[in-house]
């Protein structure tokens, strides 16, 4: 199994939405539209799962798993760093402030560059604030063995201990009804939505009366409608996890109406490139914010509005192909040439699996 169209689609959509939310204070965007966050948590053990889990037999192959990780996020975040302090840098000299204010400190930085910004005892946003989720991604990936051991040691009974954890966040929270701010919850929400991932991928059915109906056209709608109904009553946070593991899994195997419509090329290129439309996106809304200040001192109209939110996403757009079509894809193909195993190093490269986050 390759390229799953609909899930590539269904990643760029997301990215769409965290990148809408983090411009909501100019653009009004649906409350709490960052959640879709948890989305790529989940999304991202379901199809590393789909990639690995048949090649994590030794040692070796977990070095070789986390090289390929690397080169797939790391050159991305690297160039979209550099891009966040210039940007913050000019906003800060047009601001009268120090290059180094507030959490983008030159301790932030160093912690950018070893990816552990969002770890226990640093918890911060800084710089390029959507990279923290890259850093407990990059946690999730460390820990990847561990949830294959124990979901097939357990089987179906891996949920289990899911939902356990779950259960001790919502300690943690104090039964808040929100997630609380990323930075602050990042690893607990990664590691617990990446693990649902993993189950979700190890107990999914290939044939017969379940598969016929999970994969249905009617799940994936009532999925979707699920999660749009944590923003439109709001429901509290929780309740989103569930039907966004349910909306993957059912689009991971429908073949109806659904899957041509996520198959679309127009969503299936926008999830191409998500990875770096996420990464991209903020240095670009930093600039932005700068221009807004100074252009629109007493806000825009209804028009302005529109025309300006066009223009934006255009830039995001545009800026974010360039970032796949110079760094992102050229990086990942490299790693997976000089990573390849070395009983293949005469043959072919293995497929690419586009999901993987």
């Amino acid at each position: 199994m390759g390229d799953i169209r609909p899930l590539t689609s269904l990643r760029g959509i997301a990215a769409a939405m965290v990148a809408w939310g983090h411009f909501h204070l100019e653009f009004p965007a649906p409350h709490r539209i960052t959640l879709f966050v948890d989305l790529f948590f989940i999304l991202s053990g379901f199809v590393i799962m789909l990639a690995y889990k048949d090649r994590m037999k030794s040692p070796i192959d977990y070095v070789r798993f986390l090289g390929l990780r690397l080169g797939r996020i790391y050159p991305v975040h690297l160039v979209t760093l550099a891009a966040a302090v210039l940007a913050i840098g000019y906003v800060n000299a047009m601001r009268g402030r120090d290059l180094f204010y507030w959490r983008d400190t030159l301790d932030s930085l160093w912690r950018n560059l070893t990816l552990t910004q969002a770890w226990p005892g640093v918890e911060n946003y800084s710089w390029n604030m959507p990279a923290w989720s890259i850093s407990v991604e990059w946690a999730a990936y460390l820990a990847f063995p561990l949830f294959l051991f124990l979901s097939r040691r357990l089987g179906a009974a891996f949920i289990l201990l899911v939902i356990a954890g779950y259960a001790g966040f919502w300690h943690l929270r104090d039964g808040a009804s929100s997630f609380g701010t990323g930075w602050q919850w990042g690893l607990h929400r990664c590691l617990l939505g990446f693990a649902l991932g993993v189950w979700l991928y190890s107990v999914r059915p290939q044939a017969g009366r379940v598969a016929g109906f999970l994969y249905g056209d009617g799940v994936v709608f009532a999925s979707m409608v699920a999660v749009a109904a944590v923003w439109l009553v709001p429901l509290p946070d929780w309740y989103v996890i569930a039907p966004m593991a349910l909306l993957i899994l059912s689009l991971s195997g429908n073949k109806g109406v659904a899957a041509r419509v996520m198959g679309l090329p127009v969503l299936h290129g926008l999830g191409l490139i998500s990875y770096s439309l996420y990464m991209v996106h903020y240095p670009v809304y930093k600039l932005w914010q700068q221009y807004h200040r100074m252009a629109f001192p007493d806000g825009m109209s209804d028009m302005q509005m529109l025309a300006m939110g066009g223009l934006c996403a255009v830039l995001v757009l545009i800026a974010s192909t360039v970032c796949w079509y110079l760094v992102e894809e050229p990086c990942r193909k490299a790693s997976k040439v000089m990573l390849r195993p070395r009983d293949k190093a005469a043959g072919s490269v293995d497929l690419p699996v586009k999901n993987a986050a």
